[in-house]
């Protein structure tokens, strides 16, 4: 915990976590644990994963401090773009 603001990222990123592994199957990703019991996420490597889990994880990545948005653009070359907020 931040001693100056009061704030666990921990906490706050553990919330987003546990909903990113129940939302599993949803989002594509591969959920399984290592030999000494740790998560191991794949949203990406041998998974599906997609957009919907990429935005989630770097929600997650953020520590819960912040949303992450992907906007359409009427550039050919560029079509989308992540927009990214946080107050902290």
């Amino acid at each position: 915990m931040n001693s100056q603001t009061g704030i666990s990222i921990n906490a706050l990123a553990g919330h987003l976590v546990d909903a990113f592994i129940r939302d599993a199957a949803l989002l594509r990703v591969n959920i399984s644990h290592g030999h000494r019991g740790e998560t191991l996420v794949d949203a990406g490597a041998k998974a599906t994963g997609g957009i919907t889990a990429g935005l989630r994880l770097a929600e997650i990545c953020m520590g819960g401090l912040g949303s992450v948005r992907l906007e359409a653009r009427g550039n050919a070359r560029w079509p989308f773009a992540l927009t990214v907020t946080s107050s902290h």
